[in-house]
């Protein structure tokens, strides 16, 4: 009875965290375009807007510099946005390009 008790326990346990992972992925996931975007005009940025296939639309930022020989592409991360980019923009501007 004690080993039953035991098994029932951790197997509520795992489904309730299962569940619980799964509720806050699908939440970010389903509100992430209501997040407020930092607007990136202020460091130079011109915003360009485009529709995939599907017809969501895709955003990204050009960075347009004069006598360069070369295109840096940066993509963030899922929970990110592109703010979070820009000091590693500013790295590779004094670096490479």
């Amino acid at each position: 009875m004690k080993k039953l008790l035991t098994a029932t326990s951790i197997s509520l346990l795992s489904t309730a965290s299962a569940y619980k992972l799964t509720a806050d992925f699908t939440h970010k996931m389903l509100y992430r375009n209501v997040v407020v975007r930092d607007d990136l005009s202020d460091v130079g940025a011109k915003t360009i807007r485009l529709k995939n296939h599907k017809g969501l639309e895709l955003c990204g930022h050009f960075f347009e510099k004069e006598n360069t020989k070369a295109t840096l592409v940066m993509l963030h991360g899922l929970e990110e946005d592109a703010s979070d980019l820009i000091e590693a923009m500013h790295y590779f501007e004094s670096v490479w390009l």
